[in-house]
């Protein structure tokens, strides 16, 4: 099966520029821990969307999800520096060890496309799947780098670079993904 996997959905904006790119999909997930945020409606895809309103993290617990000024403006790392993170607005969310769930919520046959916006947490969720059998199922993956807004940003560059030699040694290029259209891998 074909699964598209949209972590950090927000309102389900990119999935019109995901599946002309690469669908069609049997199946469409999308996490978006911000629970105020009205994600894709059913109806507007073929198939049904399956919303987890959680965080993609390395581990299932429950971890502090702060707002910033605007909505698109969240992360649950408390040192991004954009955004105008606030302890004040913030909330507690459930997080989901997205390793974990691939592996219960997906076959070993299946072809998984992941787009990943998640606000400086792709460093740790990165990680943990690249050690994780999970992994192999993945058959695409697109993601936002968020380094250089997190503190310290030379820290996370580096460690940018070796999670996608890491992925690329495996065979799997990391693709960026962002507003701009979707980039061949760097």
């Amino acid at each position: 099966m074909r699964v598209l996997i949209d972590c950090g959905a927000y309102t389900g904006d990119s999935l019109p520029a995901l599946l002309r790119a690469f669908g069609p999909f049997e199946r469409i997930v999308c996490f978006e821990a911000n629970a105020d945020l009205p994600v894709a409606e059913p109806d507007a895809f073929d198939g049904a969307v399956e919303v987890w309103r959680a965080a993609v993290w390395d581990g299932n617990t429950r971890l502090r999800f702060f707002f910033g000024e605007l909505d698109e403006q969240s992360s649950v790392l408390e040192n991004k520096r954009t955004g105008n993170l606030s302890r004040e607005r913030s909330a507690m969310v459930p997080a989901v060890d997205f390793a974990g769930w691939i592996e219960r919520n997906t076959q070993p046959e299946d072809r998984l496309t992941i787009k990943m916006d998640i606000e400086g947490a792709e460093f740790d969720v990165l990680e943990r799947l690249a050690r994780h059998d999970s992994c192999r199922r993945v058959e695409r993956l697109l993601v936002e780098w968020h380094n250089n807004r997190l503190h310290p940003r030379w820290r996370y560059r580096l460690q940018r670079r070796l999670i996608e030699l890491r992925y690329l040694l495996n065979g799997l290029p990391i693709r960026i993904w962002g507003r701009r259209p979707i980039a061949e891998p760097a």
